[in-house]
């Protein structure tokens, strides 16, 4: 038998979200404040381990707040490096690769180190027996 769910108290939800909007915090309150979270990302930027990082800020890697304060901007920077990366992509790598393909030079596969695979090829196909034609 699966347990009862407790409703929840239809007034909370009228007093929480208009204290949300106004930008305060309605959880618990956070055990690192901000000036410390800084504190903390500058001596781990530093080289700091976190074992003496969690005994300075009285912290246990069971709550872990400092693995918090130092992963907060984590998912920031990847989607900046993400975004940057197809930028690169588009604007300068497709272009350029588009431009060699259509250079005679360039598209010889002897200048470009394909010569050997050019070479095989001609070989494999000398050795193939002729298939009859069908008739």
């Amino acid at each position: 038998m699966q347990p009862r769910r407790v409703a929840a108290n239809p007034l909370s939800r009228t007093t929480i979200l208009p204290i949300r909007a106004r930008g305060k915090h309605t959880g618990r309150p956070p055990r690192l404040s901000t000036g410390q979270v800084r504190q903390v990302r500058s001596l781990r930027a530093g080289g700091e381990p976190i074992s003496d990082l969690t005994s300075t800020f009285a912290a246990s890697r069971a709550t872990a707040p400092i693995y918090r304060a130092l992963q907060q901007g984590f998912a920031f920077t990847l989607g900046m490096s993400t975004v940057l990366d197809l930028l690169v992509v588009f604007l300068v790598t497709h272009p350029l690769v588009v431009l060699a393909s259509r250079s005679d030079f360039l598209s010889h596969p002897g200048r470009i180190g394909l010569g050997g695979v050019q070479q095989i090829a001609k070989q494999r196909r000398r050795n193939q027996p002729s298939e009859p034609s069908p008739g």
